[in-house]
């Protein structure tokens, strides 16, 4: 970088610091004296106008950031996120992006996100030819304290360099690095660069131990007023000195400020170069800051951004925080039950009242309505401070209000409403619409023969347990149905340490019909007895409703096992929750044994090591299972209910539906289901359809 013209970009040459700052939640300059500091986080080149300050340092093993942002007047932050799950971004948040090799065209830009309360959420962006395997499931263990001082949140966090690169000191190589402050009330991003988070080949930084300057910016008073104050100090911490140049301006639209200095820095000196100015003018200003040697061939130092005059000092849009009624209630109504849910609350009540009952009125919204409804909840029947009831309306039509009023001793007066209206629909309501059972194209009426299922484009097998013995699916351009399956699925289950095996059971078809076909059958594994209501829809869905009878020994297993053809089973799809990055589509891991299991799987809201979802196969054809949650599984949330199981040319889905043992007193009753791919066939010039037809519609699968 020294010896060519350095690409567009912001580019600084710090040395590495003598000693780590205290990670502590308070950032003070003595402590963050070798770091580059920033002042003004902008997005797009505009500066936020909510203050933010940032620091940046490195030891050969850590990297430390700091973000400072300003604070509301009056208000809070929003910090109601308390879990290390995604849904952060919608907290006021700091973001860190670290690229460890800014200009490999293969690499893993990483981020954490973090909220004041000290959640952080972790994710890899990979670029070019990077296997799943070497960053799907990272998680960084940044270390991460938080304060609030002096009217200003201050974050502070430690990076070990070990988890996102191997074998790396600081000092080797080019880091681009980002940080960035999410503001809500309203909502703003604003950061270091100026093309958005990702900080490859745009913010770059050198840790070096010879020539190198500390360079720190500091607003001394707020530039969107027109009234600047800015310095810029910088220190020579090398043993030689230093030659120069500092580049320093303000354009405005009148005029324009600029400082251009070179300068000679021996060993330890230092140098402020400052601007000071008031502007009652210009609308627009733009701020660059350059420190370089005089031929600008070493660059330590280099930003800049754009504001325009703030026309009022308000910068944040805070909502006064209600106060919480004495007496509150949440309800549901339910038209076609006739019935109502009402949630009460009495938590806020005031200290020394006394309740004896809430009393509920439900009546018609008009002068004079009738009461159609009351309920009565008594002291005793509340609990934590809330009671729930359901309960029984008539048939309603027409706009209601629901009141409620406490009696007891020293109780406000007054009662509380809330309004809802029943809207009735005589032309849709109970007319059975939507019903239909009818099969549409291009699926084709269940055809059955003996134990034999056939649906569009699949033949499926059903053993006496209910469960596949037989998979054959069509390739589409070949036109002929093959194997998926290895050997029938099956139930193991371990019980009081003993294994056992599903052993011969009965099935009998209840229904078969061209949308669905119903089994059920019977079966055992040593002394647990077990159903299985088994139903198949029109496009090969099959559908398992597993129930599990009382036994007095303990379950200390049960698993469903769907063995695949290793030389089918070659790719996998995985989910938990969300849309995008929590998924996991890759090769199934090489190897024998357990190649991998539910506990890789990233999770937001659902709790982690369970997988809701998994296709194996290839890009033609293959199969997946499913289940909505955990209903009647005995599963322990601290090992992953599935995994993948190599032996030689089998590879095995292994279901853990008792995973924690169990004895089970009363039925349970466990669902899932099981599909094979292709469902149906690709419309006939599926490849250009998009552009043929116009399509419109972007991110979703209509593509």
């Amino acid at each position: 970088m020294a010896s060519a013209p350095l690409p567009a970009g912001d580019y600084y040459r710090f040395p590495l610091i003598p000693q780590p700052p205290k990670i502590d939640g308070y950032v003070s300059d003595s402590e963050w004296l070798f770091s580059v500091k920033f002042d003004g986080f902008s997005f797009n080149g505009v500066l936020e106008p909510r203050r933010t300050i940032g620091y940046v340092g490195a030891t050969e093993d850590k990297i430390y950031c700091a973000v400072v942002s300003e604070l509301p007047k009056e208000g809070k932050i929003l910090s109601q996120v308390k879990g290390n799950i995604e849904k952060i971004v919608f907290d006021d948040a700091v973001e860190v992006w670290v690229d460890p090799d800014p200009q490999d065209e293969n690499g893993i830009v990483y981020q954490m996100l973090c909220n004041s309360l000290g959640y952080a959420y972790y994710l890899a962006h990979p670029r070019g030819e990077v296997p799943t395997q070497a960053y799907y499931g990272w998680k960084g263990n940044f270390k991460i304290a938080n304060g609030f001082h002096n009217g200003f949140w201050h974050c502070e966090i430690e990076i070990p360099i070990e988890s996102i690169a191997k074998n790396r000191k600081a000092s080797e190589g080019m880091w681009a690095i980002n940080l960035c402050r999410d503001f809500k009330q309203p909502w703003a991003w604003a950061c270091l660069g100026n093309n958005g988070y990702n900080p490859q080949k745009d913010i770059i930084f050198m840790f070096g131990k010879d020539d190198c300057l500390v360079t720190k910016f500091t607003h001394k008073t707020d530039p969107v007023f027109g009234e600047i104050n800015c310095s810029l100090d910088v220190l020579n911490p090398t043993q030689k000195a230093l030659d120069i140049r500092v580049k320093l301006s303000i354009r405005r639209d009148s005029q324009e400020e600029v400082r251009d200095e070179k300068a000679i820095l021996a060993p330890s000196m230092s140098k402020s170069f400052e601007i000071v100015l008031k502007d009652t003018v210009s609308e627009k200003f733009q701020l660059s800051v350059r420190v370089s040697s005089p031929d600008e061939k070493v660059v330590y130092y280099s930003r800049s951004y754009s504001w325009k005059r703030a026309r009022s000092e308000a910068k944040w849009a805070i909502s006064p925080e209600k106060a919480k009624p004495p007496v509150d209630f949440l309800f549901s109504y339910y038209p076609y039950l006739n019935k109502m849910r009402i949630l009460a609350d009495i938590t806020a009540l005031p200290e020394g009242a006394k309740l004896k009952a809430l009393r509920f009125q439900i009546r018609e919204d008009k002068q004079g309505g009738k009461v159609v409804k009351e309920v009565r909840m008594n002291s005793e029947e509340f609990r934590g401070g809330k009671c729930e009831k359901v309960f029984n309306l008539p048939p309603l039509s027409g706009k209601y209000i629901i009141s409620a009023k406490a009696e007891g001793e020293n109780i406000p007066s007054g009662e509380i409403t809330k309004r809802f209206e029943r809207k009735v629909f005589p032309e849709w309501e109970h007319k059975n619409l939507g019903k239909s059972r009818k099969v549409y194209p291009p699926f084709i009426p269940i055809k059955v023969q003996g134990r034999k299922l056939f649906t569009i484009m699949k033949e499926y097998e059903v053993n006496d347990w209910g469960l596949l013995s037989s998979v054959k699916t069509e390739d589409q351009e070949l036109r002929v149905r093959k194997e998926l399956l290895a050997s029938p699925m099956v139930y193991r289950a371990v019980i009081e340490g003993k294994e056992f095996l599903t052993t011969k059971g009965k099935l009998s078809f209840k229904e078969k019909a061209d949308d669905r076909v119903i089994m059920q059958s019977s079966f055992s594994l040593g002394n647990l007895r077990a159903e299985s209501k088994s139903t198949l829809d029109y496009d090969g869905t099959l559908r398992v409703d597993l129930t599990l009878f009382p036994t007095t020994k303990r379950v200390d297993s049960f698993i469903l096992e769907m063995p695949l053809k290793d030389e089918v089973a070659k790719m996998m799809h995985a989910m938990a929750d969300g849309i995008r990055d929590v998924i996991l589509s890759d090769y199934v891991p090489e190897g024998q044994g357990i190649v991998w299991d539910a506990s890789k799987l990233m999770t937001s809201s659902f709790p982690p090591n369970f997988c809701t979802y998994i296709f194996l196969g290839n890009p033609t054809r293959g199969i997946c299972w499913f289940a909505e949650n955990d209903k009647g599984w005995s599963w322990d949330p601290q090992k992953p209910n599935l995994q993948l199981l190599r032996e030689r040319n089998t590879l095995k889905l292994q279901v853990n539906l008792i995973n924690k043992p169990i004895v089970i007193d009363k039925p349970r009753t466990i669902t899932f289901g099981i599909l094979a791919a292709p469902v149906k066939p690709r419309l006939a010039g599926w490849r250009y359809r998009w552009f043929k037809e116009n399509f419109s519609l972007l991110g979703t699968d209509i593509n």
